[in-house]
């Protein structure tokens, strides 16, 4: 690991959002807001853009 913790804590973070959002997504899991029900697809998709950004910190972090 590099000198650089606060990237590093960046990129857990990130990927705890991707997990949290990927379970959602596998288990089928509803949220509604108010009275806004909240797709399930959003979900796979805010997991895959979670992972891409935890990715790209973690290679920037390296250089």
């Amino acid at each position: 690991m590099s000198k650089k913790p606060f990237t590093w804590l960046a990129v857990v973070a990130l990927a705890l959002v991707c997990i949290a959002h990927a379970a959602r997504f596998a288990m089928g899991l509803k949220v509604t807001v108010g009275s806004l029900d909240i797709p399930l697809w959003m979900s796979g998709v805010a997991a895959v853009a979670a992972a891409l950004v935890a990715v790209m910190v973690a290679r920037e972090a390296k250089r």
